[in-house]
């Protein structure tokens, strides 16, 4: 089965709605992500959070790091929006 593509913004709404239910997500103010077109890299990303412990930003990267990679999985994703 083919994967369905997506646009960075369509992944970074998902990975957002789905750090929403992470503890400590609440606190994230923004996530920025460098568009890696290459199926087989991960993207890097950058973000900033308020009032949250190392410990803490350590942990929603991590959970960023574990959702990126599901959906590289699932998806396609490129920064051009038209296939």
């Amino acid at each position: 089965m083919q994967r369905e593509w997506k646009t960075w913004p369509q992944i970074a709404i998902m990975v957002l709605q789905q750090i929403k239910n992470f503890p400590c997500g609440h606190n994230l103010l923004w996530i920025e992500f460098k568009d890696i077109d290459d199926d087989n890299s991960m993207a890097s990303f950058v973000m900033d959070t308020e009032e949250t412990s190392d410990v803490e930003d350590v942990m929603l990267a991590d959970y960023v790091v574990m959702i990126l990679k599901k959906l590289r999985t699932k998806y396609k994703i490129s920064s051009a929006s038209i296939h």
